[in-house]
Order: structure tokens, then sequence, then C-alpha cells
């Protein structure tokens, strides 16, 4: 299997069932409904992921603060 790292997307776009997802190498597209399907799965890691980076950026700003005083 190959992966494609996509880091922004530029454009999103539906048209005929379809969401296009695009940056300015790589268009993905998604049929609609099996996306829908799977949407709360995808909303819910990405939530969880977004979560410890949250954390790790928290842990780093407070470091920062303390050695400001």
């Amino acid at each position: 299997m190959k992966y494609k790292y996509i880091n922004e997307i530029d454009s999103i776009a539906c048209n005929n069932g379809e969401l296009y997802l695009s940056n300015n190498k790589t268009t993905l597209v998604f049929n609609t409904d099996t996306l829908y399907k799977d949407l709360h799965t995808i909303v819910d890691l990405v939530i969880k992921e977004n979560s410890k980076s949250q954390k790790l950026y928290s842990k780093q700003l407070k470091e920062t603060l303390k050695q400001l005083k």
C-alpha cells in the first residue's frame, strides 16, 4: 500500500456523490455515502490524536512560562 501525506487541503468540492479534497499535488476522492458512514470514526480519531498534540503544546508552554518567572 502506498501512502500520500497531505499537510494542507487547498480545495474542497463535491459532485455526483463524491467529495474532492485537493492540494497542489494530490486530489483525494471519497464516495460521500461511504464517508458519511465512517465520519463518526474519523472525527473520533482526529479528536483523540489532536488532544495528544494539544497536551504536548500546553506542557511546553507551561514549562516556558515557568522559566520566565
